[in-house]
Formats: C-alpha cells, structure tokens, sequence
C-alpha cells in the first residue's frame, strides 16, 4: 500500500514539474517589451511583444520625475506613439497592453533638446546658415530608423529563458518535492 503511494506521489509531481516548465515558457512568451527613442523634442515609444507580436493599442501614461502626467494615449496599429516635450526634465513611460503586460522606460533631461522649433522632413531640410539643429534631427531620425531595430532584438534576446533558468526551475521542483517526500516518510514511520 506504501509503494503504491509513494509511486502516486512521485508520478504526480513528475506531472507538476513537467506543467510548471511548460507553463513558464507559454508564460515567458508573452513579456511586453518598449523602447522610446528622443530626437531634439520629440519623443517616439514603440511597444511590442517578446515573442514579436505588436502591442497595439496599449495605454501610454508619460510623467515626469516629480510625477506630473504631461502625455497619455494609445499605441498605434504599429505599436508605436509619438509625443512631444516643452521642458528639459526626467520622464517616466509606462505602457499597459492589459491583462498584466506592462512596462516602464526612463528618459533622462540630457536626452531631450529644447531648441529651435523647425520641422525636419525625412526628405532633407535645406541647409543655409546655422542650421545645426536640423542636421542634427535629420542625423538623429536616420540613427533611430536604423538602430530601433536592433534596441527590440537585444530585448527579446535579454528575456529569453536560458538553460540557466530552465536548470534552476527543476532544481527548485526537486527540492520541494524532496522536502515533501522526507516529511512523508518521517509521519509514516513515526
């Protein structure tokens, strides 16, 4: 009667231990990634999915350091929301896709430029005089295109279950499943 016990018990946490390491890849699969990139005043955040799916129409909620919300909406169909800052100052973005997805971003006051208001088109902004700051813009938007990309991957990548946290998940299933089975053969033989 023992051993068909005990050969239950061990069954059924062999079931846990394989439900537990599933479940945590399934759960892993779904992180809500952001980044938000800062060219002179403008500011664009794009949120998406550690598996790659788009967060689209995610909460946006901008504060600054002392906690004054100065920008709020919603993603758009790319995942992406774009917001201006009149002031040089520390700010906090948090994105919730719902049903627990939610990520924060810092942007520091050196990051945003509070200089001259010309509008820099992709195309290319005539240069005549002293138009530092829109060949500075148009250099930071061409940056950004290229380098976004690669901010998402290195996110996705850093969020990955690695073997190390696979290894670790089992060691601490075993563990609890060897404390359970000592004080249950200590109440069966006291």
């Amino acid at each position: 009667m023992y051993r068909i016990y005990m050969k239950k018990l061990i069954i059924t946490m062999i079931f846990v231990f394989l439900f537990v390491l599933g479940a945590g890849s399934v759960i892993h699969a779904h992180q809500l990634l952001t980044v938000a990139d800062v060219i002179g005043n403008e500011v664009t955040v794009e949120a998406g999915f550690s598996n790659g799916d788009i967060a689209a129409g995610a909460k946006i909620i901008v504060t600054t350091g002392d906690g004054k919300a100065i920008a709020q909406g919603k993603t758009d169909e790319e995942g992406v929301f774009v917001f201006k800052v009149n002031t040089k100052t520390d700010l906090k973005i948090v994105v919730d896709a719902g049903a627990g997805h939610r990520a924060e971003t810092t942007i520091t006051a050196d990051e945003i430029s509070i200089s001259g208001s010309e509008e820099v088109s992709d195309e290319g902004p005539e240069f005549s005089g002293n138009n530092y700051d829109n060949l500075t813009n148009l250099i930071d938007k061409t940056l950004a295109k290229r380098i976004n990309p690669l901010k998402k991957e290195i996110q996705v990548l850093e969020h990955k279950a690695g073997m190390r946290d696979i290894i670790g998940s089992a060691g601490y299933i075993f563990g609890l499943m060897g404390v359970v089975l000592y004080f249950h053969t200590k109440r069966k033989k006291g």
